[in-house]
């Protein structure tokens, strides 16, 4: 480690510790920039540890990266989106495509959806206007995507994989990012 810098706490995000690091390879003697986040959500009651979200610069090449600030997502759609991203950088396919049905899974729960499958909490989703008719299809989609890999086991391709990646992130935009970037548009804005 060739130095590190610590910034504390932004309640308003969440965040305890975000710690900035440049370090040094032992072996090859590149340098790389990373930074590792710890949130409340970090802390492993069985390890009785905090577990931080490393993020390394620069990236492997082709290497995906979360979508900006995806930190302040809601902490079970944070977790399975990461560790989504995190597993098609580890060329994993058949993980993706249930991490990206769960990430389905726990937008509806964050919206407290209660219907008693995938297929009706995508239903009721639309019909409380937090999705469009058309993002229903698409969503239902990637349903079935999931429901193949856990039941048939059949692996889909690497493109399959990457759609439904962006489909699931400007769903996850959509429903979680615009709101707030909406709010800082005060210009021209009714009282």
């Amino acid at each position: 480690m060739l130095g590190s810098a610590i910034e504390h706490g932004i309640p308003e995000e969440g965040l305890c510790i975000r710690t900035f690091h440049l370090a040094q390879c032992a072996g090859c003697e590149t340098h790389s920039y990373c930074t590792s986040t710890e949130t409340e959500d970090s802390w492993n009651p069985h390890t009785e540890e905090m577990e931080p979200t490393w993020e390394i610069y620069p990236t492997e090449e082709g290497a995906l990266n979360p979508i900006d600030e995806y930190y302040r997502l809601p902490t079970r759609i944070r977790n399975s989106y990461r560790e989504t991203v995190e597993s098609i950088n580890s060329d994993l396919l058949l993980l993706p495509a249930v991490g990206l049905r769960m990430s389905i899974e726990a937008i509806c729960k964050d919206k407290n959806v209660q219907a008693k499958n995938l297929s009706l909490k995508i239903e009721e989703l639309a019909s409380r206007g937090v999705i469009t008719k058309e993002q229903t299809s698409v969503l239902h989609s990637l349903r079935f995507m999931g429901n193949t890999v856990v039941h048939d086991m059949d692996v889909p391709s690497r493109d399959e994989v990457l759609a439904a990646l962006e489909i699931v992130e400007v769903m996850l935009r959509v429903i979680y990012r615009l709101p707030e970037l909406s709010r800082k548009i005060v210009t021209g804005s009714r009282n």
